[in-house]
């Protein structure tokens, strides 16, 4: 039964972190790093590690998508797939390398904060992330 309630505040905590995501960018017109980020970040931010290295790698993720996006011109659906693609060969090859989570918090959310900052900039995407995380948490 214990399994249960910590799945259960899992979904709790990434659906309030989709609800108040979507009321963010309602009022605003800001992206918080995608719609499943804040609450995933919510999950991880009392393990800082966690949560710096999801940033990091964001950026590192950044800078890449930057580059292919200048030469191919990407825009839209094909740079978020391009910017998750990244991630998740990026993650692959850093596994076990550096300290990163195999799933959502290793690759998926920094594809989709990485996406949001190319489009958006750097201080709007992780001002509104972090936001929206530590309101969630």
């Amino acid at each position: 039964m214990g399994g249960r309630s910590i799945v259960n505040r899992e979904i709790l905590v990434i659906a309030i972190g989709i609800a108040l995501g979507i009321l963010f960018f309602h009022r605003t017109g800001l992206s918080p790093g995608g719609i499943i980020s804040p609450g995933i970040l919510a999950l991880h931010m009392n393990t800082f590690h966690a949560f710096a290295w999801t940033l990091a790698f964001s950026l590192f993720i950044f800078f890449l998508l930057e580059i292919a996006v200048r030469i191919f011109g990407l825009y839209g659906r094909q740079r978020t797939a391009l910017s998750l693609l990244l991630a998740a060969l990026t993650a692959l090859l850093a596994l076990g390398r550096l300290p990163l989570d195999p799933l959502w918090l290793g690759w998926v959310v920094p594809g989709l904060v990485a996406s949001d900052i190319q489009r958006q900039g750097l201080l709007p995407t992780v001002s509104a992330l972090l936001s929206l995380a530590g309101v969630t948490f």
